[in-house]
């Protein structure tokens, strides 16, 4: 009930079994076929059941469920063009303002009105302008009653203000689970800084296990590499300088110092990753 036309949202999920009708067409030409399945099997199929006579066929057997309750079938084959929410709401709003504008001429009307009763002879000439002011606001209004186009008006200002109570109810839960996401993350960061303090070694390790990542050294093998200081690799790697994989043969992977700080580097062929990438990328293949 919330646009003009009365209406129903249905959610259909079309599960059937048996022989697909595209099924039998590739049998009468003997198509090739990839997959044999069985023919009665469920699946997912909308051919069947969103045909256009089936869509015809629920309007019809859900208004024979629902005629007890006086619900009327819509008409057979009858083009409608649904009126788009924009379209409705401009409609309204334009209706309001001549609403707006009838009123203001009504009321000037009865004044006026009141101010020449004095002077108006007989009784017939009363009823007479009477008319005049009612037929003046029924064809401005094309026949639509005055009471309703106050109650839609209030409906829809009603709404309006659900509609920005909700919008605030929402803004304040975003901004409270924003703020209590950020405690919690500067609670964690807390404490992994907490960790390197107490533990340099795993900052470092930390490091070298997203460079490994970065060029698909399997964990395990990063794994065995710090724990036994040197290892051999045979498999692929991904190489950062040409952005794509390669096969590598019999690589061997060491930790050693860095001369300059000191600090855990790993060494591929006894070179620094970023120097082995550039010098032997283009001798593996992809």
């Amino acid at each position: 009930m919330d646009e003009k036309t009365p209406h129903i949202h249905a959610t259909v999920v079309p599960i059937v079994t048996g022989e697909r009708r595209k099924a039998k067409q590739e049998n009468k030409t003997n198509k090739r076929k990839y997959k044999k399945k069985k023919a009665d099997r469920p699946r997912l199929c909308a051919d069947d059941v969103m045909a256009r006579d089936k869509l015809e066929g629920y309007h019809d057997t859900y208004a024979e469920y629902m005629q007890p309750y006086g619900l009327q079938r819509g008409i057979k084959g009858r083009e409608v063009r649904h009126i788009g929410i924009a379209e409705y709401y401009r409609t309204i709003s334009k209706e309001i303002t001549q609403l707006e504008e009838a009123l203001k001429n009504l009321r000037s009307a009865e004044k006026e009105l009141k101010n020449n009763l004095d002077s108006l002879d007989t009784k017939e000439k009363v009823e007479k302008a009477k008319g005049q002011i009612y037929n003046f606001v029924g064809n401005l209004f094309s026949n639509r009653k005055l009471e309703e186009l106050q109650e839609e008006n209030n409906e829809l200002k009603q709404g309006i203000d659900n509609l920005k109570s909700e919008i605030t109810r929402l803004k304040n839960t975003f901004e409270k689970d924003r703020e209590e996401n950020k405690n919690e993350v500067l609670k964690y960061e807390k404490w992994i800084d907490h960790i390197y303090k107490l533990f340099p070694g795993v900052k470092a390790g930390v490091k070298l296990e997203k460079l490994c990542n970065s060029i698909s050294l399997p964990s395990q093998e990063f794994t065995k590499l710090l724990r036994e200081k040197s290892i051999q690799f045979t498999g692929k790697l991904f190489s950062p300088i040409n952005h794509r994989f390669i096969e590598v043969q019999d690589v061997s992977f060491k930790l050693a110092p860095d001369p300059k700080t000191g600090n855990a580097i790993i060494l591929m062929d006894n070179l620094k990753m970023g120097d082995w990438f550039r010098k032997n990328t283009r001798r593996y293949k992809k």
